[in-house]
């Protein structure tokens, strides 16, 4: 059997006038048409990786892989401090598997049991020097699937804090040769209580944090995740939606019942948007997506087991449903929930929040409890959106992507990057002299627009303040428990200064639109020009005076403009007609 694409390109030698009526069209761009707009666009990619198809089947498939990590040496916290203090706490010498001699069902000596060496997994997120003790729920790459005609994409969300695009590339690799998918997406949920993946939270500030053996399981779980992903699509259906935290819930603090913005003005995206992918013939649940930008910390600085904070019941509620709620019971989706991070920059956090759990019970202490009723809270929200959610009746799928350059001018960075803690690739620069402010090298990292129907998702590298996705500067989105700034505060921001829109939420199409922060790569905070501030005696190392700590975490102050610019101008291209 002829399919559409086959039937035509044998038809391609025939006169176009004769081809009126067959639905024929090229079978991709040419790349004067696109080069200086996109690294790759799918369908139509000039490589012909991905030519256009006229089959609109749409095959999902989704799985979720654990890759909690199984062997660490474990810790005893004597002065309960929450940091490890030679000479002060005690690890036990006891190797991965956590047993020594005198314990029940000893197996014998393993790697690194006896060595005098402490082979801690490191928690990143908070404080340097915080080892894991043991495992509270497990840590994820969960994975969907999408292939249309000739173009497939994976989008994965795995439970980490950031995850660099020199790892990203390598996971491409291993994906297009091993699976033939067109492009991969990994934004990592950003949790505060996952192994370190990206050197700056070893046992101290000198000392990367990262554990080879830790990243080799991380990269074989998203390619599992990716395979059983490929091998369970199936024709799927999609159903969009969007829900806003009312400010009248949670005895009136709405939104701030699981977020707060740390950093004024403080404005925060109340909307949690949601896609349910279902099996087209049966209406069977295959997977769903979850979309809110919230910093996974709940259980705060002092947790010392690994956990995917408030995203573990934030996924185990949409799957199973919530039995109670502000509207009563609602039902759970079957197949794998994923959260997604979104503009969490800024900082949207539930480290100060009294949250109100779904049976009335109260959280105000960061623990694992707290982070535990967060995601249950936002699981609701989720649901609720799903509830109300509406079909894509033309799910036609697309995607482009485009490279950029960021410098690093953040003189901290200078100095990780010289130690070799934080360890990735830089450009131009002298690789043979040290890194300073006359030799600062710059980071490749990537944006990308993906458009599925009515479903337009914008992925960035990093953690955008929300304010410059949704705007709000009229204090229109600001939680019900804060004011947008203090206006007798000597450090408040210069609002009248703010960037005008249009915002990036603003130039994005469909009617459900997500914004994946963390996205391929974790270069740190993009923040507005008019309110980025340095120390003036100690810049990027010390605060400067008001609420500035994302500074210090940032690239610098070109990184905002060349992450929103790049991301606007591959929102606004129009690719060419077939």
């Amino acid at each position: 059997m002829l399919t559409p694409t086959i039937l035509c390109r044998r038809l391609a030698v025939i006169p176009a006038v004769l081809l009126i009526g067959v639905g024929c069209g090229r079978d991709r761009y040419e790349a004067a048409e696109v080069s200086t707009h996109v690294e790759l666009i799918c369908p139509g990619d000039p490589s012909g990786i991905c030519d256009f198809a006229d089959d609109t089947t749409l095959w999902v498939g989704s799985s979720a892989i654990a890759i909690t990590p199984t062997r660490y040496e474990t810790w005893t916290d004597v002065d309960e401090n929450s940091e490890y203090q030679p000479g002060v706490d005690q690890f036990h010498d006891c190797g991965g598997d956590r047993l020594c001699p005198e314990d029940e069902g000893y197996p014998g000596a393993d790697e690194g049991e006896g060595n005098g060496s402490f082979d801690a997994l490191w928690l990143a997120g908070f404080q340097v020097g915080r080892p894991m003790q043991d495992v509270a729920d497990d840590l994820w790459a969960r994975a969907t699937v999408i292939t249309q005609g000739e173009t497939s994409i994976g989008i994965v969300s795995v439970d980490l804090v950031g995850f660099f695009y020199d790892e990203v590339l390598r996971v491409r690799e291993a994906a297009r040769s091993e699976l033939g998918l067109d492009h991969v997406v990994v934004s990592s949920t950003h949790v505060h209580e996952a192994p370190d993946t990206m050197g700056i939270w070893g046992s101290n500030l000198a000392r990367s944090g990262i554990n080879p053996d830790f990243m080799s399981q991380v990269h074989l779980g998203i390619q599992d995740a990716l395979r059983e992903a490929q091998t369970n699509a199936v024709p799927a259906a999609v159903n969009i939606g969007a829900y806003s935290i009312d400010d009248a819930l949670w005895d009136g603090s709405g939104v701030n019942n699981v977020n707060i913005d740390t950093r004024p003005p403080h404005i925060v995206d109340r909307t949690i948007r949601t896609a349910r992918f279902t099996v087209e013939a049966t209406g069977e649940p295959l997977a769903s997506w979850i979309n809110f930008a919230n910093h996974p910390e709940g259980a705060g600085s002092s947790n010392l087991h690994a956990t995917s904070d408030f995203a573990h019941t934030l996924r185990t509620t949409v799957e199973q449903g919530a039995s109670q709620g502000p509207l009563g019971p609602l039902t759970g989706h079957d197949g794998p929930a994923t959260y997604f991070q979104g503009a969490c920059g800024g900082m949207m956090t539930p480290l100060r929040t009294d949250t109100i759990d779904l049976d009335g019970s109260l959280y105000s202490t960061n623990e694992l409890a707290k982070a535990y009723a967060v995601g249950r809270v936002t699981g609701y929200h989720a649901l609720q959106s799903m509830e109300s959610d509406t079909r894509v009746t033309a799910p036609l799928l697309r995607f482009r992507t485009k490279q950029l350059f960021v410098p690093v001018e953040n003189r901290g960075y200078h100095l990780l990057l010289n130690l070799g803690v934080i360890d990735r690739q830089g450009y131009h620069y002298d690789e043979d002299s040290l890194i300073d402010e006359r030799n600062q090298p710059d980071l490749l990292t990537e944006v990308s627009v993906i458009e599925l129907g009515d479903l337009s998702i914008l992925t960035l590298p990093g953690e955008l303040l929300p304010e410059l996705a949704i705007g709000g500067y009229d204090g229109s989105n600001t939680g019900p428990l804060q004011e947008l700034y203090d206006p007798d505060d000597p450090y408040a921001p210069q609002i009248s200064e703010a960037p005008e829109g249009p915002y990036l939420e603003d130039l994005m199409s469909g009617s459900v639109r997500m914004i994946l922060g963390l996205a391929n790569d974790e270069i740190g905070y993009f923040i507005p020009d008019y309110n980025y501030r340095l120390d003036e005696a100690n810049p990027f190392i010390e605060e400067a005076p008001g609420e500035h700590y994302e500074e210090t975490n940032s690239t610098g102050p070109s990184a905002t403009n060349l992450i929103v610019g790049t991301a606007s101008e591959l929102l606004e291209f129009s690719p060419p007609e077939r």
